[in-house]
């Protein structure tokens, strides 16, 4: 609290401490946000006390590690974009072009120059580290992509557990029955599954040990009060309202998902009807949660997480439509 008081005014403090049954203080957000702030904080620490500034988490030298470690996020999500689009043999100019779309034509530049202590621009890096070594297993049968795709996975559930949604985008980018079952085999060889379960423990425990440290229990719903009310979603509002709709703040997206939609239809219907349920599930889950519009801000920034996808139709509509539509 004296740290609050002497670097924010009244209006700009944020409590994400929330009171369990037991009369325990536990800590709102899942961990996962902690552990990608770490490095930058490091680096923040380290330069705070070599240059002799208050190295209390607050001091202007943290603000500016931070800035530039989540920029850095940002650039490793877009170098794993360019990677799986190279490696599923889109045109280099169009892959290039579509990143640009992306980060300054959608709401992925508000959330990485105005509001950055949100998670999903973390989320888009994860998410497309993980979908990058998916298809790099699929090309070449290493193990080594299976151990990343899992740490990352079991990284991206303690971040934000609704994006356990990246399973079906998998199932997108992946729709091959052969993949799931060769991976299922190397799975359950002996050495193998000895690694992924310790892969799991290791980073999913997290939570549980922190949980159990502030409370005493080992399992906490830290949001109180907060939750998703699944029979009454806010589907328009979440999609149109001037408040947030994502449509309205993110135009490109709009015009990506019908004219991409269009043409992947044409091209492959099982694919494309994937696309359309698991729009059709992001969209009921996310609009079903307490507060809609998650905050001040600008447009729906829950969507940057999966922008990997609207990259995908807009890469396909380059490579399907004609010259004057492009």
């Amino acid at each position: 609290d004296d740290y609050e008081e002497k670097y924010y005014a009244e209006n700009q403090k944020k409590d994400f401490l929330n009171v369990t049954e037991n009369g325990k203080k536990v800590n709102k957000t899942f961990p996962g946000a902690a552990i990608l702030y770490l490095p930058a904080f490091v680096i923040g620490h380290s330069l705070a006390l070599i240059t002799g500034q208050e190295a209390d988490g607050y001091s202007i030298i943290y603000q500016y590690a931070f800035d530039f470690g989540y920029w850095l996020y940002l650039l490793i999500g877009a170098i794993f974009y360019l990677k799986i689009f190279r490696l599923l043999k889109f045109k280099e100019s169009h892959i290039q072009f579509s990143l640009v779309i992306l980060i300054v034509g959608t709401n992925i530049f508000f959330y990485s120059v105005v509001d950055q202590s949100v998670t999903h621009i973390f989320n888009f890096c994860l998410i497309n580290a993980f979908i990058y070594h998916a298809l790099m297993y699929r090309e070449f049968s290493k193990m080594k992509h299976i151990y990343y795709g899992l740490a990352l996975l079991v990284l991206i559930g303690i971040t934000r557990p609704t994006n356990v949604l990246v399973l079906l985008l998998l199932l997108i980018f992946i729709p091959k029955l052969k993949f799931y079952k060769t991976l299922l085999l190397d799975l359950m060889k002996p050495k193998n599954m000895v690694i992924t379960f310790g892969i799991v423990a290791l980073i999913g425990c997290i939570p549980f040990l922190l949980w159990q440290w502030q409370t005493g229990n080992w399992v906490v719903y830290s949001y109180g009060d907060e939750g998703f009310d699944f029979s009454s979603p806010e589907i328009f509002n979440f999609l149109w309202s001037y408040t947030k709709g994502w449509f309205v703040y993110t135009p490109a997206a709009l015009i990506i998902l019908v004219v991409g939609l269009y043409y992947k239809f044409k091209d492959n219907v099982f694919q494309s009807s994937l696309m359309v349920v698991f729009y059709a599930i992001s969209i009921f889950v996310f609009s079903s949660w307490w507060c809609w519009y998650y905050g001040a801000g600008m447009g729906q920034r829950v969507m940057i997480d999966y922008y990997l996808l609207i990259g995908l139709l807009l890469l396909f509509t380059l490579q399907q439509a004609g010259t004057i539509l492009k």
